[in-house]
């Protein structure tokens, strides 16, 4: 018997036709979730690293210096900018990116880098820590106040040494003087003389350089010098991300595959029904 209208177009219902080839609609959403699973363990994955610099030292509290907290805050806000926008060295890297938060209400500085490779993300994280410490830390450009203390102790030596000279140039011209000695001896005693003299200026001034230099590199204040709180390390990646975002967009186009599959063999299998409908004899044939 041939079905009515109505029956026709609920057995070309998308939904039934799902349910009604429940097994194909299973096997094209499983295939589908499984291309998406693929696809995503496949692709890169992004790593995220982290560093922490902290403002000033950890055993401060806010009663110990007046407005520490406050500062040492604002500070940590304007070195974060300070890496964000000046990129510190000013040469970025390439396979890297990095940027600077302050973590709210602390003193510390979160530095984070993103990469597709673990070493550059952490390594870009180190750098840029270690970078920052020193800009702020040691203004003049020497690393370390050791490096500074070694070359004042070379050029206090090398001071000595020059006055050592001057005084010996000094003393040969007071003799060369008590001796009557011939003019052009006295002239080349005081060209000595002057050439010391200006020998040990120069050795002075290089000595109060680095004495400078080295007081101010150890006597900043605390609320302005930078202790690395965290080395750097990655604190994770993007695989389950990806894993859960492939993967759910598997399943949806499995599930409309489906519905669009199931569709076309409930309409194929109706269209055959109808055929055989209307080729079956409804009566007798004379």
């Amino acid at each position: 018997m041939e079905r009515s209208p109505a029956e026709s177009a609920a057995a070309l219902s998308p939904y039934r036709a799902f349910v009604h080839y429940w097994v194909v609609s299973v096997i094209i959403t499983v295939m589908a979730l499984g291309a998406g699973v693929v696809v995503a363990s496949r692709g890169p994955v992004t790593y995220t690293a982290e560093a922490r610099v902290s403002v000033g030292y950890g055993d401060l509290s806010a009663g110990a210096i007046t407005g520490f907290a406050t500062a040492s805050t604002t500070l940590a806000s304007n070195y974060a900018r300070y890496v964000n926008d000046r990129g510190l060295t000013g040469q970025g890297f390439s396979n890297a990116t990095v940027s600077a938060s302050p973590i709210p209400g602390s003193s510390v500085i979160r530095i984070e880098g993103v990469s597709d490779d673990r070493d550059d993300a952490r390594s870009a994280v180190v750098d840029t820590a270690n970078e920052l410490i020193n800009a702020v830390n040691n203004p003049s450009g020497i690393a370390n106040p050791e490096d500074l203390l070694e070359q004042y102790r070379e050029a206090a030596a090398t001071a000595a040494s020059a006055q050592s000279a001057l005084t010996e140039a000094t003393a040969d011209l007071e003799r060369a003087r008590a001796n009557d000695a011939p003019a052009d001896r006295l002239s080349s005693l005081r060209t000595t003389v002057v050439q010391a003299q200006t020998a040990s200026s120069v050795a002075d001034l290089e000595e109060t350089s680095l004495q400078n230099r080295y007081l101010l590199s150890t006597g900043s204040s605390e609320a302005a010098d930078l202790q690395l709180v965290n080395d750097g390390a990655i604190t994770g990646d993007n695989s389950q991300s990806r894993l859960q975002r492939f993967g759910l967009l598997g399943f949806v186009a499995g599930l409309v595959l489906a519905l669009v599959v199931t569709s076309f063999l409930a309409r194929v299998r109706a269209r055959g029904r109808r055929r055989r409908v209307q080729s079956t004899p409804t009566g007798p044939v004379d």
